[in-house]
């Protein structure tokens, strides 16, 4: 995996912020926002005791504005208050999303604690790293390769016109996304893409006619996209896609709250390698 972050000792308290928030566009209503930071803590490094013992927690700590409640896909599918805390061993990565109606604000979140040899109580030193680019991530996203001559601009430009045309959501590209990694030179060689928002396409009916055990359902859809650089020779650059969708659903019927769709890994597929395809 690919990992470079900052360093904090055993000692420290971390707490950072791993992206600064970005700001919904302004509408009647407020938007809802939300924020999370992750910190690093309660470290089992001690070379005395059995594998099992090496690990170390990461508290996930929220707080959302202007919504209802917030999901956490990747990590159950409860409804959590507007600020809260989750501690997983060896941290994970997960997408924050505030709720509020039909107006949504999304944040992927990847925290994973990690050591090298040095000047540690057990001579290890502990840090964390933020890289959503990482496998952890991106695991179950669905992945496609191409060669073109295209700029890595207009290719970002065309993925941005193909999502707002196609499931109108704006895909953000957030700069800060590599701080943590500022060592790496691939770095500024990749795009990372998301959108904040959930949008809708028809083809999120396409596997059951957006139904489930008679009941008919509401389906939304946003994206985690990263297009990461493999090689260039000859004027042409080679890159892999990853496209990772993440599908919420509701009842149709009345005022029912959203969720994690139980079937959004396979409708998110289809969604996804119907982008695929325009790359084809």
């Amino acid at each position: 995996m690919k990992v470079l972050c900052l360093i904090a000792t055993m000692a420290s308290v971390l707490m950072i912020e791993p992206s600064a928030e970005v700001k919904p566009p302004n509408t009647t209503q407020p938007q809802p926002t939300i924020e999370v930071q992750c910190e690093l803590r309660d470290i089992h490094d001690d070379p005395k005791k059995d594998e099992g013992s090496f690990y170390a927690r990461v508290k996930f700590g929220w707080r959302a504005a202007n919504a209802t409640y917030v999901l956490i896909k990747g990590y159950d599918n409860r409804r959590y208050p507007l600020t809260g805390v989750i501690d997983k061993i060896n941290g994970g990565a997960y997408t924050f999303v505030a709720v509020a109606g039909t107006r949504f604000f999304r944040r992927p979140v990847m925290c994973v604690p990690t050591w090298k040899r040095g000047a540690g109580v057990h001579g290890l030193i502990w840090s964390m790293s933020y890289d959503l680019r990482a496998a952890g991530y991106f695991n179950g996203a669905v992945e496609f390769t191409i060669t073109t001559s295209l700029s890595k601009a207009q290719i970002e430009a065309r993925i941005v016109e193909i999502v707002r045309r196609d499931y109108g959501v704006v895909l953000l590209s957030n700069p800060d996304i590599f701080l943590y990694t500022v060592l790496n030179t691939a770095a500024k060689d990749d795009i990372f893409l998301y959108t904040s928002d959930f949008g809708f396409h028809s083809s999120l009916c396409d596997i059951d006619n957006c139904k489930k055990d008679g009941i008919e359902l509401r389906r939304k859809v946003g994206f985690d996209i990263w297009v990461e650089k493999q090689s260039a020779a000859k004027g042409k650059t080679t890159y892999q896609f990853h496209i990772l969708p993440n599908v919420i659903s509701r009842p149709a019927a009345g005022n029912a709250e959203w969720n994690t769709d139980p079937d959004g890994g396979t409708v998110g597929r289809v969604i996804a390698n119907s982008i695929a395809q325009l790359f084809g």
